[in-house]
């Protein structure tokens, strides 16, 4: 018998940072910082062109922000992200797509980044496929405005390859 383990993120860390170490996150932050519109304001999603930094796409994601609900929604998710979850999600909700518990966590570090505008990078391990133990990953989410002045948009890197770096993790 084969049981299903659901979506879980066994230990996550996230914080408000720009400091990434992974090469996506990194290419996505330094792509992020030219594009934006002052120091203070975001770019916006209308500017942001995946073509432009197409060498990290496969480990990127946009995801839409659903006022109504707190939510946010899957408008693109790179190959790899889909590979190493194991199931597509575009079109899908952060509730529709992880457990109770990972979705929570999600939706805290996307609120955050939404309302705070602010980059949160996010590090752990994650247990989210079935037949697979676990595997560390570092994150980085990061505010896109949308045609006014509020941020409408989180686009993401994740690298579920990342090596944990020492004080990565808080001790408990």
């Amino acid at each position: 018998m084969v049981t299903s383990r659901p979506a879980v993120l066994s230990r996550i860390h996230w914080e408000q940072s720009d400091t990434v170490y992974s090469d996506a996150a990194v290419e996505l932050m330094n792509y992020w910082r030219e594009l934006g519109e002052s120091d203070d304001q975001p770019p916006r999603l209308q500017t942001f062109k995946l073509m432009d930094i197409y060498q990290s796409a496969p480990q990127l994601f946009i995801r839409d922000r659903i006022v109504e609900g707190d939510e946010f929604r899957i408008r693109f998710i790179g190959t790899q992200v889909t590979e190493w979850l194991g199931r597509e999600l575009t079109g899908k909700l952060v509730h529709e797509s992880f457990s109770p518990d990972a979705a929570k966590s999600l939706l805290e570090a996307f609120r955050v980044c939404a309302n705070e505008v602010r980059p949160i990078r996010t590090v752990g391990y994650a247990d989210f496929v079935k037949d697979r133990e676990h595997w560390n990953f570092e994150a980085l989410y990061l505010p896109l405005l949308g045609s006014g002045d509020q941020v409408e948009h989180v686009v993401g890197a994740v690298d579920y390859k990342y090596k944990l770096r020492d004080g990565d993790m808080p001790t408990v």
